[in-house]
Order: C-alpha cells, then sequence, then structure tokens
C-alpha cells in the first residue's frame, strides 16, 4: 500500500512537468477556433446570428474564407478584435463559400470573432450547421484548414 506522501508526491512532480509537453496557446504554430454560438439558438429564429472565434498565431493572417452549407443564406459577415473593434476587410460570397480579405494582415495574437448576420436556413429544423474554416498566410498562396466551425440550433 502505497503511502499518502508518495501519492502526493507523485501528484506534484506530474504537475510541475505540464508546462514542458503541453503547448500553450501562444506557442500554437497555426491559427486556430475557439468557440462558436448561434443567437437566438432557436432554428426558428427569423435572422440569427452565427459567430465564431480564431486566434491567429504563427503567422500573419491575411484572408479568411469559410465553407457555407447547402440551405442556408448569410445577409452580413463581420470581423470583430478582442477589443470590439470591426477588423477591415472586404466580404465575397461566391460558390457557397464567404471568402473575407482583411485589408491589412492580422498580425500573430490576435482573437477575431467572426459574426455571420442575419443567417435563414431553409429547413427551419434544429440542427448542427459545420462550415470548414480556412486562412491563409501572407506567405502563401494556398489555404490552410483550421477546423469546422460548429453551430448548434434547437427546435425549441
Amino acid at each position: 500500500m502505497f503511502k499518502l506522501s508518495t501519492i502526493v508526491l507523485a501528484g506534484g512532480l506530474f504537475l510541475a512537468s505540464v508546462p514542458t509537453w503541453a503547448a500553450t496557446i501562444q506557442d500554437a504554430p497555426v491559427p486556430y477556433l475557439t468557440s462558436s454560438r448561434s443567437v437566438p439558438r432557436n432554428a426558428l429564429a427569423p435572422f440569427a446570428k452565427y459567430q465564431f472565434g480564431l486566434n491567429v498565431s504563427g503567422y500573419p493572417v491575411s484572408q479568411l474564407s469559410i465553407g457555407l452549407p447547402e440551405r442556408m443564406t448569410v445577409g452580413r459577415i463581420s470581423v470583430r478584435g478582442a477589443d470590439g473593434q470591426v477588423i477591415e476587410a472586404s466580404t465575397m460570397v461566391e460558390d457557397r463559400t464567404a471568402v473575407i480579405k482583411f485589408a491589412q494582415p492580422v498580425s500573430p495574437g490576435t482573437a477575431l470573432r467572426v459574426e455571420l448576420s442575419s443567417v435563414r436556413t431553409l429547413s427551419m429544423l434544429g440542427r448542427v450547421w459545420l462550415m470548414p474554416v480556412t486562412v491563409r498566410g501572407t506567405e502563401s498562396a494556398k489555404d490552410l484548414s483550421v477546423g469546422m466551425a460548429r453551430i448548434h440550433t434547437y427546435n425549441n
């Protein structure tokens, strides 16, 4: 049977070793999605807002692309920084893909909040909407996938 002091010592050593093997958010080599939500969460809402967060890290980002699901229309897309300030960008929707080109590259360490306003869905059913998100760095000609923005709506 182990002594309590042995277990506490082993636990302390484990916790002390975490920073050596776990990368912190600031150390991430690429941009990544942080959160997503619908306001309101009701699928029958006439003009919902879908939002997701993106942390820019690793390299500056010049463009963001969002794959829009079939049976969904979006009125407007805006991007804000963590301080609530609007990030200047031009938006174009073509072939179910929204492309946001930033006026100035977004530097690493910036947290963005992407908002799709006046979202209408033709199904009006509660479901999970998956939207692939990609970014393009200032030095790159290719898009890099950063994940899927997952928006869950309900029928209540």
